[in-house]
């Protein structure tokens, strides 16, 4: 049976957080207020509030294995949404360079993730290389919830594996 290894501290955290950016109504997340249609980017500073690793093979990384994620959201200091990726790794291979003095492993893998504001949720999802040590990745936007209903773009997480910056750039329809 898998092995279970967390990463991260108590899943009380995200309901805690998720609870306060309901009731405080601080998730209006524009930048702008965008026509539908129009194009809209949003930046969001994202923070580790929990993640796991669900190895369901041997000890090392392998296919099948699941990364699971949770982010604080924030925009000028303030705490506007959530987010919660699950990435199924679904090919990896280990090789060692020609004069390396260790292996190098890639891992590709399929990630789902949901941003959750107070004025709907964001959908995304792709296949991704997860050898970048930073945890950066690019997902297809499918789809959303409330003023994102529609919405098909771009996800994209750059920075560091626990502290990053979240690029959104979408269109509603």
């Amino acid at each position: 049976m898998g092995q279970f290894r967390r990463i991260g501290s108590g899943g009380v955290v995200a309901a805690v957080v998720l609870g306060a950016i309901l009731a405080s109504g601080a998730g209006d997340s524009r930048a702008a207020d965008s026509p539908d249609g129009a194009p809209l980017t949003m930046q969001f500073g994202a923070v580790t509030v929990q993640s796991i690793r669900l190895n369901v093979g041997v000890p090392a990384a392998s296919t099948g294995d699941r990364l699971i994620f949770s982010h604080t959201l924030t925009k000028d200091g303030k705490t506007v949404g959530l987010s919660g990726l699950e990435c199924a790794l679904t090919s990896v291979t280990t090789s060692k360079p020609k004069g390396a003095k260790k292996p190098v492993t890639s891992a590709r893998s399929h990630c789902v993730a949901t941003i959750v504001l107070t004025d709907g949720q964001i959908a995304a999802q792709g296949l991704t290389d997860l050898t970048d040590p930073g945890g950066n990745f690019e997902l297809a936007v499918t789809g959303g919830t409330g003023k994102y209903s529609g919405a098909a773009g771009t996800l994209r997480k750059a920075g560091g594996k626990d502290k990053g910056t979240y690029t959104v750039d979408i269109i509603t329809g």
